[in-house]
């Protein structure tokens, strides 16, 4: 839960009533904000059908790997879980080394080269070029502040 990483690190810290302090942290930040946040492991399906790769350090001490191996097994398809050994939080990058250089540019291109594919096949043929073109991934980009320019 949303909460596990928050306790996590109050332990860590030496926090007493860990938990308890985690809920009263997300409580506060619901109450400032006036939202609620869910909670990643309910709202995880909602990413497919875009791809999730799932990189879990396996000495994690802020959120333990399990969790990871939980959120991918709530996730729907197209999905891929890497549990680096030995990696604490932030640290898979730099034990992972070219193996993990390798394997994030391997996801990508598989599915980043998919969603090109379609984005050509779906964009307005030549023939309409007097008609500007958005940019679906930056909704700053659009026809308006084509003319504005």
């Amino acid at each position: 839960r949303l909460h596990h990483p928050i306790a996590n690190r109050l332990r860590h810290a030496r926090y007493p009533l860990a938990r308890f302090g985690s809920r009263a942290i997300l409580a506060a930040a619901a109450l400032r904000t006036r939202l609620w946040l869910p909670d990643p492991i309910d709202r995880v399906a909602a990413v497919a059908p875009r791809p999730l790769l799932v990189i879990a350090p396996r000495d994690d001490a802020l959120i333990h790997y399990t969790e990871s191996v939980a959120l991918h097994a709530r996730a729907g398809e197209p999905k891929e879980l890497w549990v680096v050994d030995g990696a604490g939080h932030g640290e898979a990058v730099v034990l992972g080394g070219q193996a993990y250089r390798e394997r994030v540019l391997a996801f990508l291109e598989r599915y980043l080269d998919r969603a090109t594919e379609a984005a050509v096949r779906l964009s307005p043929s030549a023939s309409n070029a007097e008609e500007p073109r958005r940019d679906p991934y930056n909704p700053g980009h659009s026809a308006q502040s084509q003319g504005a320019s």
